[in-house]
């Protein structure tokens, strides 16, 4: 592999990053701006507990979504973005549930957000995030995955 060859890789892996971490930011407003609203605005829970039922929904809306949404939640589908086994397949719900409660724990002040870095990071060297690599999961960009016959995603990509 020649340095152009590198150089093309990284500014592609750079930019796949950013668009996960854009796709992660369409869910976060989906989820956080009603909840807030209603919670704080409307029901008046303080905010600390705003917070955590946040970060449970958070999680919920990620597993729900992608168990039956093929690994897509929104912000995934409007990125052409979706979650699989590490392997290939569709991701057991268990490690889906591992994958997002990961995620959401990235909202714990301080420590949560030393580890939202560290995933950060590791998606712009390795692109795969903290989450996925505690929930043996993967990314798939669907622009780059052969369909089958019935225009599914090949087994193994």
């Amino acid at each position: 592999m020649n340095i152009n060859e590198k150089q093309n890789r990284r500014k592609s892996g750079a930019t796949k990053s950013i668009l996960r971490l854009l796709s992660a930011l369409v869910d976060f407003i989906i989820i956080m701006v009603p909840v807030q609203l209603v919670l704080l605005g409307i029901i008046g829970v303080p905010e600390r507990q705003a917070n955590f039922l946040f970060q449970m929904l958070f999680a919920v809306y990620g597993v729900a979504l992608i168990s039956v949404a093929n690994g897509q939640t929104v912000g995934k589908l409007l990125s052409r973005l979706t979650v699989r086994d590490k392997a290939g397949p569709k991701a057991t719900f268990l490690y889906i549930g591992i994958r997002e409660l990961t995620k959401a724990v990235y909202f714990i002040p301080i420590v949560g957000w030393a580890m939202g870095g560290v995933s950060a990071i590791l998606m712009f060297l390795t692109g795969r995030a903290l989450h996925d690599y505690i929930a043996d999961t993967k990314v798939i960009f669907l622009w780059e995955v052969p369909k089958d016959e019935e225009g599914g995603i090949t087994r193994g990509k």
